[in-house]
Formats: structure tokens, sequence, C-alpha cells
């Protein structure tokens, strides 16, 4: 918990930037990245499986929404509607109560057709994929012109009931100013991913980080 905190307040503003304006410029040689699994096509599928899972799970098991009303959604792919089907069997025969545990079932799903190397840890997992909906709901209250004061103000009021240890009021005041600050949907995805990474594998995440940042290694 304390790790990813750190991560956040050291490292975020140049994973979200990119590298640095010399390196840009061809000023500096842009350092090369190790090779990790965290940036490999078939993780980045399973990743998206996971997000598509929560946010499903989300609009579901939080907010009520049927199957049919999911089913009826604009613009929704094969992903989608097998994670619907899922979703909704799950919640029939009572093995599915909890959508972020949802997300990370489907996530290790995926790991596991597609060969991924990783040990499978769903409490873990769970907390990890629970913890983006410190970014969701702040989106929600950015999105509605609330203050990120307001929005953290009301993100506690409805996870009052949720233990401390999943979401840490210092993690919740940090990924919200975060993303007040970002604007981009591009920029809230990459967001996204650094809150499970950094969460679910943060030796990883450090050792991917500190080999495009070698000036600014994190211990």
């Amino acid at each position: 918990m304390h790790r990813c905190i750190f991560l956040l307040a050291c490292c975020l503003p140049v994973v979200l930037g990119g590298c640095s304006a010399k390196a840009r410029r061809g000023e500096v040689a842009a350092p090369v990245p190790v090779v990790t699994f965290l940036r490999a096509p078939a993780f980045e599928q399973c990743e998206l499986e996971g997000f598509v899972a929560t946010d499903l799970g989300r609009q579901a098991l939080l907010f009520g929404e049927t199957r049919e009303k999911l089913l009826e959604q604009n613009g929704l792919g094969e992903l989608q509607r097998q994670a619907i089907e899922a979703l909704h069997a799950g919640i029939r025969d009572k093995t599915v109560s909890h959508y972020a545990a949802f997300a990370a079932d489907r996530f290790y799903a995926c790991a596991e057709r597609l060969k991924l190397p990783v040990a499978r840890n769903t409490k873990a997992a769970s907390v990890c994929f629970a913890r983006t909906d410190i970014q969701f709901f702040a989106q929600r209250h950015k999105e509605k012109g609330l203050s990120a004061e307001q929005a953290r103000a009301n993100f506690r009021t409805v996870f009052k009931d949720t233990p401390k240890e999943i979401f840490p009021d210092s993690l919740v005041d940090e990924l919200t100013n975060w993303e007040y600050q970002v604007e981009r949907p591009a920029e809230q995805y990459e967001l996204r991913r650094f809150i499970l990474e950094s969460c679910l594998f943060p030796e990883e995440w450090k050792r991917w980080y500190n080999s495009l940042h070698p000036e600014d290694r994190r211990t």
C-alpha cells in the first residue's frame, strides 16, 4: 500500500508525461526500457479484459443495471458481450458478488489463456482493481464540475464501510489529485494502468520505470 503511494508521488508525472523535453528534442538518447511482461501485448489484452469486467460489473452490482440494459449500450464488441453474459450468469448462481473480484477472475482467466508468467493472487488483484474506483469516481465528479476536495469527500461517503486498507486516505487523496490533472482519455487510461500495475506488480513496475529513468531510480 505505502509503496503504491510512494510511486504515485514520485513517478507518475513522468509516466503520464512521457520522455523528458531534452529526450524529445534529441539532445539525449532515449533510454531503452527493459523487457517486461507488463508491456507485452498479451498482458495489455488481459489488463483490458480486467478493466472491461470492472466497468460492467460496477454498472451491474453498484448501479443496478440489468443484463438487458448493459447489452443495449452502443458500441459493444464481443469482449463486452461475453463479459456481460459471464457477469450475469455469476450473479444468478451467486458466484459473483463484487465487481473487483469478477475483474480479477477475468484477468487471470485471460492470463492463463495467453500463458502470461503471472501467479494467480485473486485477493490482491481484487484490491487493485477495486482501487480503480478512486479514479472512476473522481472523473465523474470532475465532469460534474465538482472540486477535487468535494470528489474526495463524496468518495469517502460512498465507501465509508470499505476497509481503510483498500482505500487508504492518502491513496484517495493522491489518485483524486492526479485524475483532476489529466485531461485526455489516453492519459486517463495510463493512470488506470498505473493504479493496477504498481499495486499488483510493484517490483516489476519499478524495474520497468528504473530502466526508463536511470537518473531517477526508485529503490
